[in-house]
């Protein structure tokens, strides 16, 4: 019964490389929602920041003396740099996104290839043993037609 167990327990290679596999898809994907998750938060955040902006120019801009129209033009530089930021880190997003969908469907097609090279060497495994059987009967029966010419050979003598 204790042999049973052991046997039972035992993993064969194929089985280990396709669960690490699985393992590795699975996690590469959490890491990729996790990034597009702090992408968004990132973009909401920079959101907030030019909302809170516009309201501070909004402020500004009904008073009209030279600090303050400086002021306002220093808010309006940063609310335009933060306006790139939000459109790169939508484009980064979006890029995120895009890769966390491809990456599966890269992996799927290389598992279906690695399983049917493990199939082909399989094949060629038992062709090779097929081969070497064959060649093993051929020497045998060669050897005995030699023997039994021989053993005519000597009859008629």
């Amino acid at each position: 019964m204790k042999k049973k167990n052991r046997g039972s327990k035992q993993v064969s290679p194929v089985d280990a490389s396709l669960s690490s596999s699985a393992s590795d898809d699975k996690r590469k994907l959490q890491h990729y929602e996790e990034r597009v998750r702090q992408l968004e938060q990132e973009n909401k955040a920079f959101q907030r920041e030019i909302e809170e902006l516009r309201g501070k120019l909004a402020n500004v801009s009904s008073a009209s003396n030279d600090s303050l129209e400086k002021f306002r033009e220093d808010y309006l530089l940063k609310l335009n740099v933060l306006e790139e930021q939000v459109k790169e880190m939508a484009k980064k997003q979006h890029v995120e996104s895009h890769l966390s969908t491809q990456r599966p469907k890269g992996d799927e097609a290389t598992n279906g290839l690695q399983f049917e090279n493990q199939c082909l060497k399989a094949q060629k495994v038992q062709l090779q043993s097929k081969i070497k059987l064959e060649s093993v009967q051929y020497r045998e029966c060669k050897a005995s037609l030699e023997k039994e010419s021989l053993q005519e050979g000597e009859k008629e003598e």
